[in-house]
């Protein structure tokens, strides 16, 4: 029996060091990310045409989305929190996966830049994500305009001081996104979303990398 005990305790103590490990590792690679790229909290909203309910009506959603960006490779991902009222269906919540390919806008250039990006989640009902019955992918493009940067210029950037520094995006958008939805007779029918919309962004990236 005390060999037993003996032998739980220890598996115990090498459980824990393991544990945390991955967690150290998990907060290595998402600081790596942030250290060697940026990240961004935006705020957007958006109005169109759903099909959701028969015939079409109007909607209107707004989103709020938390991304890592990675300039090197014109690449960004991140997680969005969206909010919509349609018709006579009311307000609803979806959770869900957003990333794809980006061109930096130049604010010293006064240029805008582009981005498409990929959308893929599910609706929150009852505290629960409904990924089989009421899911939705779909696909979006905008032109972010760079409004306002934390310091003048791009030329101090190595004789500067600061860690990071950030900046604050316009993002003039469209989307067209494809929604699983229940029937009235309890199956599952297809709908589209058309809309249009703009997102406030604001970014902050590091000068260490």
């Amino acid at each position: 029996m005390r060999a037993r005990t003996l032998a739980l305790r220890a598996r115990g103590r090498v459980a824990q060091p393991a544990q945390s490990h991955a967690l150290t590792s998990l907060a290595a690679i998402v600081a790596a990310l942030l250290l060697s790229s940026g990240c961004a909290l935006q705020v957007g909203a958006r109005t169109g045409i759903s099909t959701v309910e028969d015939p079409a009506r109007f909607a209107a959603a707004g989103r709020v989305t938390a991304m890592v960006m990675l300039p090197r490779v014109r690449g960004v991902g991140g997680i969005e929190v969206d909010g919509a009222a349609r018709g006579r269906i009311g307000a609803t919540w979806s959770l869900g996966l957003t990333g794809g390919y980006r061109i930096e806008p130049d604010a010293s250039a006064g240029t805008v830049g582009f981005e498409l990006l990929g959308h893929l989640g599910a609706r929150v009902d009852d505290s629960t994500l409904r990924l089989a019955k009421k899911w939705y992918g779909g696909l979006s493009f905008g032109f972010p305009c760079a409004i306002g940067v934390g310091r003048s210029g791009a030329d101090d950037y190595n004789g500067s001081l600061w860690i990071a520094h950030g900046a604050i995006e316009l993002v003039p958008f469209g989307s067209v996104l494809y929604r699983r939805v229940p029937d009235s007779d309890g199956g599952r029918v297809g709908a589209l979303e058309l809309t249009v919309g703009l997102t406030l962004r604001l970014r902050v990236a590091t000068d260490l990398l």
